[in-house]
């Protein structure tokens, strides 16, 4: 996992000048996905919390936190347990923080313009088994990702008479 973090140009990831710190993103990630204990899983989840991914205290939420959204399951799944509780903690904030603010969006494989509300529980559903074994907080995760917009494109086509469904 440590280099699939290292691997990604956490300084090409948008966000708000002077809230959003990419370096906050890659140190806490590695930190955490090593973190052995409860100090060590704080700290890792400070900086997250702290500009990486969310800014806690302005409730923003950045397009970083729908990138390292797989790194923090694979955390829940594998890390310890106390690194564990941290990742689901700054999944829960990144959740809450994006249904406030709309209007930031996120590319993804489905879409150029998702909430990053609606990018980050596609990545929750995806682990519902994990999640619904978390506990409690994990269960309400999974349930307030239900909430969400969900985007499942089965065909798309040209339609000269309708302008709405041009794929372009």
């Amino acid at each position: 996992m440590l280099n699939a973090i290292a691997a990604v140009d956490w300084s090409r990831v948008p966000g708000p000048a002077g809230l959003y710190e990419p370096d906050r993103a890659a140190t806490g990630l590695r930190a955490l996905a090593t973190a052995t204990g409860l100090v060590r899983a704080a700290d890792a989840g400070s900086l997250l919390a702290g500009g990486g991914l969310v800014h806690d205290h302005s409730g923003a939420v950045f397009p970083s936190a729908v990138v390292a959204a797989p790194f923090l399951l694979a955390i829940v799944r594998h890390g310890h347990p106390e690194a564990g509780a941290t990742a689901l903690g700054l999944l829960d904030d990144a959740l809450a923080f994006a249904a406030r603010d709309e209007r930031t969006r996120v590319a993804t494989p489905y879409a150029e313009a998702v909430p990053i509300c609606c990018a980050l529980a596609d990545h929750l559903r995806g682990e519902a088994d994990l999640l619904a074994a978390s506990g409690p907080e994990g269960r309400r995760l999974l349930a307030d990702a239900a909430e969400h917009g969900r985007f499942d494109a089965q065909e798309a086509v040209a339609d000269p008479v309708c302008p709405a469904a041009d794929a372009r």
